[in-house]
């Protein structure tokens, strides 16, 4: 018996989590950071898009990149991360296109 796409799913689940941890690693040893005014744009703009999910533990305020567990499946859109920790690792990217990579150098952030 064969389940049609559970190899994919865990697949995407695998890559999902491979990256969030590099992230959380980036965010906990302070490396490859976004500055603080490139980190509260990108929370703007994600806080007001219309794919960020609400936190369980505080309604009103978004804190994921679409629905993990839709994201997982390959029937959602965003990427499933934390808001918190995407927006503070420099070399992320928006999974729609509303912000781009920065490069650091010197505190001052650069659009790569």
């Amino acid at each position: 018996m064969s389940c049609g796409g559970c190899l994919g799913t865990a697949k995407r689940a695998i890559g999902m989590a491979a990256r969030g941890a590099l992230g959380v690693g980036k965010v906990a040893m302070g490396v490859g950071l976004a500055t603080g005014e490139v980190i509260e744009q990108r929370r703007a703009i994600c806080r007001g898009c219309e794919i960020a999910v609400e936190c369980a533990k505080s309604p009103g305020r978004k804190c994921w990149c679409g629905n993990p567990a839709m994201v997982v499946m390959g029937k959602g859109k965003g990427c499933g991360c934390s808001i918190e920790i995407k927006t503070r690792v420099a070399s992320e990217i928006c999974p729609e296109g509303k912000w781009a990579s920065v490069m650091v150098e010197g505190g001052r952030s650069q659009v790569v």
